[in-house]
């Protein structure tokens, strides 16, 4: 697929296409005068990119904006061309935060994970997938996973008699290890014994012996499609981000800062920091100095 068709899929308007393109041209310009790959560019490099754009005179909030483009062209990457993601992670010191407008309560998402349709599908092959998507939408819900870290994961690190997942460190997050919820055990083992192994003997073409889920090029299409049958059930559901911002504000209100930075994988204080009430009360109010509501 091309990215400007990934783009008309997404729902993107035609504006915002080609501002999409132009930002995408700058960045394809400045990695073919250094000579680096796009599909091969590594983080330390891309940050040499941020730095060119300051050199440029380009405010805070442009680079942001120049960022938030390449985020989603390697997220469409990763879809399709199983390249890894440099971008990850980096926010632009300066430019206006978006605050997490209504996030989820506790009740909310156990009720998506709970109705979360698995049951009364006709299908045999669909009722095997919905029930590995639900496998990960509970980590999703119960662990705050992300697709990076969804990838990551292997069988061996789940430890259903002690009810814990070891989750890997990536490149951008900690290793850590989480309690799984007594619920998603049962789940996570007729997944293990019965639906996985039914899915490789089948060959189906998203499962490999290499990976507890998906294939890493699916896991973020896997993801989609997903928060499109939470969103029927809520549809105040925004995005993946949503979701998992609404999972670590909600740690929040339960336990202290740093064992919330432990719990989701964050390298540093100040990226669980962002997400304490107080902070985002002080960026509502920022966003309705600069934006006001008319």
């Amino acid at each position: 697929m091309e990215y400007t068709e990934y783009l008309i899929r997404e729902g993107y308007t035609t504006n915002t296409q080609n501002h999409f393109k132009e930002r995408l041209q700058l960045y394809k310009s400045w990695c073919k005068k250094t000579g680096n790959e796009i599909t091969q560019m590594r983080y330390e490099i891309f940050l040499k990119y941020i730095a060119y754009l300051k050199r440029k005179g380009y405010q805070p909030q442009t680079i942001s904006n120049h960022l938030a483009t390449l985020k989603n062209y390697y997220s469409f990457l990763e879809i399709y061309h199983a390249t890894t993601n440099p971008t990850e992670d980096i926010t632009m010191r300066g430019a206006i935060n978006k605050v997490v407008y209504n996030p989820l309560s506790n009740d909310q998402l156990e009720d998506m994970y709970y109705r979360f349709p698995t049951e009364n599908i006709r299908c045999s092959n669909h009722r095997l997938y919905a029930k590995k998507n639900k496998v990960i939408v509970g980590l999703m819900i119960y662990q705050g996973l992300n697709a990076t870290t969804i990838k990551q994961l292997r069988e061996e690190d789940f430890d259903l008699y002690k009810g814990k997942l070891n989750v890997p460190s990536t490149l951008r997050s900690n290793e850590r290890e989480l309690p799984l919820q007594s619920w998603q055990l049962l789940p996570l083992l007729e997944y293990i014994n019965e639906v996985r192994p039914v899915m490789l003997a089948h060959n189906y073409t998203s499962i490999s012996e290499e990976h507890f889920f998906d294939a890493p090029k699916q896991i973020n299409n896997v993801l989609m499609l997903n928060i499109k049958k939470l969103q029927k059930i809520n549809p105040q559901l925004e995005s993946t981000n949503h979701l998992r911002s609404s999972v670590i504000i909600n740690w929040l209100k339960q336990y202290d800062l740093r064992k919330v930075q432990y719990m989701a994988g964050h390298k540093y204080i100040s990226s669980t920091e962002k997400y304490q009430e107080s902070n985002l009360e002080e960026l509502q109010k920022s966003v309705e100095m600069y934006h006001p509501l008319q």
